[in-house]
């Protein structure tokens, strides 16, 4: 790796570290997701919750119908893969590329992620 994009990554890693939103830092930046990840780890930064997007952590607090639409749509079209190393869950949407632009408009709509 030219060194050059060692510190590049290693002041990701720093601004990750002092609480900015991952998508921020990827954006700022310029690297990739596992660029970050490299670097956090490198440096033996702790990790917070890991995600690509940032999601409402509240949606299941309360009954709504939000939550509803989404637990539904999770338990037909998503599962859940454990990652013992990493003490934490994977959740992945397994669709059709026909569904791409309706599922994304569907996450924007129903406020469930922010991309």
């Amino acid at each position: 790796m030219a060194a050059g994009f060692l510190i590049m990554q290693t002041a990701a890693a720093q601004e990750y570290a002092s609480g900015a939103p991952v998508k921020e830092v990827l954006e700022k930046y310029g690297i990739s997701m596992g660029s970050l990840y490299y670097a956090v780890d490198r440096l033996g930064i702790k990790k917070r919750g890991w995600s690509k997007f940032d999601c409402n952590e509240g949606l299941f607090k309360e009954e709504t119908e939000v939550g509803k639409y989404w637990l539904g749509f999770c338990s037909a079209d998503a599962h859940a893969e454990e990652v013992p190393e990493r003490a934490k869950f994977n959740i992945q949407l397994k669709l059709a590329r026909a569904d791409k632009d309706a599922t994304v408009y569907m996450l924007r709509k129903r406020k469930a992620f922010q991309f």
